[in-house]
């Protein structure tokens, strides 16, 4: 009796354990996929808006000069050089009568002047209603590191999740401080879904979202 109660647990724990009954899979690998250049990309976009935050906040000039650098050398093409270039005017302002500041800031909008653009990650604006909610579909290799980034124009709270196609939640992750980012490894080719929630009831949501 007692063999055949060991067989029928260990049965019941294979059964439990097999895809039948776990659903469908959820395409995120637990291994780090190769980040692309693209990825790299975002990356140095969200470290240039993060640093642009900073030096905005604390009036910080020689911040904000390196956070235009960044965000230019980023390569992501029109809108961020628009961003870069508000960047710099801050920066103007914020280096007052500091004759040796000034110049480098003049310099720097100098070269971004005559700089062509280079193609990078797609690119998408969109503004929600309070309350609003908004889907992209956005298809990601195997393998390949994928990356989503938002970055909302005023203060506001908004939520970013990822979906398979399966329906499964891949990543979610609430926005701090106007900007927010998410990355994950897919298993397989697949297309997925982005939704960006405003947590806003009362004001609307416009945003920049950056994906490789």
């Amino acid at each position: 009796m007692n063999s055949l109660k060991r067989f029928l647990l260990i049965g019941l724990a294979l059964c439990l354990a097999s895809p039948v009954f776990a659903g469908k899979p959820t395409n995120r690998s637990t291994e780090p996929g190769a980040k692309s250049a693209q990825v790299e990309m975002i990356e140095r976009y969200a470290l240039a808006a993060s640093m642009a935050d900073y030096g905005e906040s604390t009036k910080n000039p020689v911040v904000l000069l390196a956070a235009a650098q960044v965000m230019k050398d980023a390569g992501l093409g029109p809108e961020a050089d628009e961003d870069s270039a508000r960047i710099l005017e801050s920066a103007m302002r914020s280096a007052g009568t500091n004759l040796k500041l000034r110049s480098l800031i003049t310099a720097e909008m100098r070269r971004q002047g005559v700089r062509g653009n280079v193609r990078g990650p797609a690119k998408r604006v969109n503004r929600l209603e309070p309350s609003g909610m908004a889907e992209h579909d956005v298809r990601f290799l195997a393998g390949e590191r994928a990356a989503v980034y938002v970055k909302s124009r005023e203060s506001s709270r908004f939520k970013v999740s990822v979906y398979d196609e399966n329906g499964n939640l891949v990543t979610a992750r609430d926005g701090m401080d106007r900007e927010c980012m998410v990355q994950w490894t897919p298993d397989w080719d697949g297309l997925f879904t982005i939704e960006v929630d405003n947590k806003e009831q009362g004001a609307e949501l416009a945003y920049l979202m950056l994906t490789n």
